[in-house]
This record gives C-alpha cells, sequence and structure tokens, in this order.
C-alpha cells in the first residue's frame, strides 16, 4: 500500500466563483439590513421628539425652537410647563391657540403636534412656578 504525501487544495472562492444562490443570498441579506437601519432611523427620528411620548402629568422643556419639547422629570429646574391634558385627532385647521384650542380653561398654553395633513394632537400645559 502506497500514501501519498500530496495535498489537493481548492483555489481561494472569490466574488466571481461564489454560485448564483449565493449571490442571491447575500443580495436579500443586504436589503434586509438596509431596510433594518432605514426603519431603526425612521423610529429615532419619531422618538427623538420627545413631545410625541408626553402624557397628562408629565413636565415639559421647551428647547431652542419654541414648538420643540422635550420630556423631563418634574423634579428637573429645567422643566416648566406640565401637561394638564392630550387631545387625540385634532386636525391643524380646527386649531386656534389663541380661541378654540380644545384645551379646558385651566390650560395657560395649547400646542398642536402633528404633520400638515393629518390630524395630529393638543397638549394643553400649565405653566410650573418655580
Amino acid at each position: 500500500m502506497h500514501v501519498s504525501d500530496e495535498v489537493t487544495t481548492s483555489p481561494p472562492r472569490t466574488a466571481a466563483g461564489l454560485s448564483r444562490g449565493r449571490k442571491i443570498r447575500n443580495g436579500v441579506i443586504g436589503l434586509l439590513v438596509l431596510l433594518i437601519v432605514f426603519v431603526g432611523v425612521r423610529m429615532w427620528s419619531a422618538a427623538s421628539d420627545g413631545s410625541g411620548e408626553a402624557g397628562t402629568g408629565d413636565c415639559l422643556v421647551v428647547a431652542p425652537a419654541p414648538d420643540d419639547f422635550s420630556t423631563v422629570d418634574c423634579a428637573d429646574p429645567t422643566a416648566r410647563w406640565r401637561v394638564i391634558g392630550k387631545i387625540d385627532d385634532v386636525p391643524k385647521a380646527e386649531f386656534n391657540p389663541q380661541g378654540d384650542n380644545h384645551c379646558d380653561a385651566t390650560a395657560k398654553a395649547a400646542f398642536w403636534f402633528g404633520k400638515e395633513d393629518n390630524a395630529g394632537y393638543v397638549l394643553c400645559l400649565e405653566l410650573l412656578e418655580r
């Protein structure tokens, strides 16, 4: 019996050497990764507007833009407003901050949030005394 010392190796695979099925699978995986990243960015973008998280009893701080709020702990010294009501499904055309703002008389301010062509929501606010 003779044992051969010869070892046979195959050349390294390159992208050109991949089978058609593998190329398709890699393409699908790539598209799924891009989709996940896109959805994650959209969710982060929506969540970065802290006002969307605000509900009755929450406190807010006004960011540099007057219609940009962030939810903070009510003990936070930067908190200026407390949400005393939240009214959903209000079209922007029906919101008037100086008139019919959908809040009761105890609210010192009201802000509408949403997209121009869709119904949004109104936060009814009271000023925190500091």
